[in-house]
């Protein structure tokens, strides 16, 4: 039935749904989804799981914020347990640089469904060592798709709408409704209820996390923001595309992100002083002397 169901969905979308709700067709309707101001519980199949909206995390947390990334300046951290000073946020596949016993860590934030497809017992590890996990619907519903039974229960998802893909309105609807900064056709989000705007890279979301909920600062480390790899080995390496998306998408983005967040006394800062990102963006700061 509810294979039938979802089928029947992507016939409409196809047909009458237009280019607008066309990225509907991720949602299958055989998930229910129930929504609370502090709950959201995801049903499919009898399959339950229970998750937070991101705007728990509205000003839930203070101080500076560590921002792993994996671009290849990563490995210039030598000691990484110097990282766990401050609260750590870790991405996609960065937790890797922390050692083979990966240790506990704060936040654990993906954006990229593909990572998850075909990185998923990676990404259900580092779900499992971190306090929150934050993703976007797309990947919630992706995961109930791949494998209900492997979800842990004690897993603290927090879910977001994304505005690349948001779940029940068209394309370009939230950022009509809510008015969001924009600059250069790039948005940012200043409400988590909201969701987040994308901009070519997970750096950017998670940008928008860190100055939302709480904190002062935010640290990024390992951002290259090229197509040159990453600073730990993959042996079957996804394609990247920070070439076609950096100068349209990734560089305004950060323009509008720093300027909206120190209108607000919110502080970025780029551990990488040879990144691509360049320091009248957003101040770069050596590596070892951002960890003393």
């Amino acid at each position: 039935m509810s294979s039938a169901l979802n089928s029947a969905h992507r016939t409409y979308l196809r047909i009458a749904g237009g280019k607008s709700r066309w990225h509907q067709r991720y949602y299958r309707p055989s998930v229910n989804v129930v929504r609370s101001s502090s709950k959201l519980i995801f049903e499919e199949n009898g399959f339950v799981l229970e998750a937070f909206p991101l705007e728990v995390f509205q000003q839930k947390f203070s101080g500076r914020l560590n921002i792993l990334l994996a671009g290849p300046s990563a490995k210039a951290i030598e000691d990484t347990s110097l990282l766990f000073k401050h609260p750590l946020m870790c991405v996609s596949g960065s937790p890797q640089l922390l050692g083979e016993e990966t240790p506990k860590f704060d936040i654990y934030h993906v954006n990229d469904a593909t990572y998850v497809k075909a990185r998923l017992d990676l990404f259900l590890k580092f779900s499992d060592l971190a306090e929150w996990t934050v993703i976007d619907y797309r990947i919630m519903f992706e995961l109930m798709r791949l494998a209900p039974e492997r979800l842990s229960k004690k897993t603290k998802f927090v879910v977001f709408d994304s505005w690349g893909y948001p779940l029940h309105l068209p394309l370009g609807k939230i950022q009509e409704l809510a008015k969001p900064p924009e600059y250069k056709g790039i948005y940012c989000s200043n409400d988590l209820s909201l969701g987040l705007a994308v901009a070519g890279t997970v750096a950017y979301t998670a940008g928008q996390i860190a100055w939302l909920s709480g904190f002062d600062s935010a640290y990024y480390y390992g951002m290259d923001l090229t197509n040159s790899g990453h600073a730990y080995e993959d042996k079957n390496p996804q394609v990247q595309a920070m070439d076609k998306a950096y100068d349209n998408f990734i560089e305004p983005g950060f323009e509008l992100l720093n300027r909206e967040a120190k209108a607000t006394g919110f502080q970025f800062y780029n551990c990488n002083p040879n990144s691509r990102l360049p320091d009248t963006v957003i101040q770069h700061i050596d590596t070892k002397q951002s960890l003393l």
